[in-house]
């Protein structure tokens, strides 16, 4: 299909927001080949054109794994260790945890002297580097989608979506099927982009977290607002914004990423130096978004 008709048939083709269903949604940004569109209602920002499942494939192939934000654990213990807390404010020791998207294993790590945790991700390689990182869990952690409910039966005390949601195409079925998994009264914990904060505005394509197709969708706090709206059974206890902790590695490699015209490699080539690329860093941008929800359903 040539680039002309394809624009008519987008124009054509009825597009409705992915979270609250509204048909108020415009274009925002092309980035590259993606069409970002944006909801006049909730504010949520969606890209346009759902990948293929070469396109998946490609996205989280081992490489994914195995850029600098990996390569010094340090910067990813401090995340977990706010996250963390978090749940020990309202989960008790020796509670159920699903950690759904966990990847390597990071927060498996940190969380399973706590809590007898489970862990699930789409990538073969990421799980297989989580089991050989906790052998200790390692039967309790699979490959595989979210939307394929592998836990059948499984009830938690407590899931958590660490920096996941913004990487479905469809974060209503899917949250919708994790509260269902959550006991009465259990906790699901969110961290995303927040394409609402101020740095967010300011940055606009050259965002940090602007990285379409990997990352389909971005949150405003009107969108969660709209998200656990009856019939999703989830009541939004807390919500609020943080900056992230990150080494100088993986910060260039985000510049280089999204603004590469701007930060050309050569630039940037000090950050991957080895002293250097391994300093931590918190980052006080307030564009990452932290939500704690509540099951309501009494079903037992």
């Amino acid at each position: 299909m040539c680039e002309q008709c394809q624009m008519m048939e987008d124009c054509n083709s009825k597009i409705v927001c992915r979270i609250c269903g509204s048909s108020e949604v415009t274009p925002h940004l092309t980035i590259e080949s993606e069409v970002l569109d944006r909801c006049a209602e909730c504010g949520f920002v969606q890209v346009r054109h759902r990948p293929s499942e070469d396109s998946f494939e490609e996205i989280y192939s081992d490489s994914y794994f195995a850029h600098s934000k990996y390569r010094d654990p340090r910067a990813l213990q401090l995340e977990n260790s706010r996250r963390l807390a978090l749940l020990r404010q309202v989960l008790t020791e020796g509670a159920e945890v699903l950690d759904a998207g966990c990847s390597t294993g990071d927060f498996v790590w940190s969380a399973k002297s706590c809590y007898r945790i489970h862990g699930i991700d789409y990538s073969r390689y990421a799980i297989e580097r989580a089991r050989s990182a906790n052998p200790d869990v390692a039967e309790r952690l699979v490959a595989g989608r979210l939307e394929d409910s592998p836990f059948a039966g499984h009830r938690f005390d407590g899931i958590c979506l660490w920096d996941v949601i913004e990487h479905l195409w469809d974060p209503v079925s899917v949250v919708m099927d994790l509260l269902s998994r959550l006991k009465p009264g259990g906790y699901l914990f969110i961290s995303t982009p927040a394409i609402d904060a101020p740095m967010a505005r300011l940055a606009g394509r050259y965002w940090a977290f602007m990285t379409p197709p990997e990352h389909l969708g971005f949150f405003t706090r009107r969108s969660f607002e709209a998200l656990f709206r009856e019939p999703l059974p989830g009541r939004i206890e807390r919500m609020f914004r943080r900056g992230k902790w990150a080494n100088v590695a993986f910060i260039g490699y985000k510049i280089g990423r999204v603004a590469p015209r701007w930060f050309p490699s050569w630039l940037l080539a000090p950050c991957r130096w080895p002293r250097l690329g391994r300093l931590n860093l918190y980052v006080p941008t307030g564009d990452v978004r932290y939500l704690v929800v509540r099951n309501l359903d009494r079903a037992s």
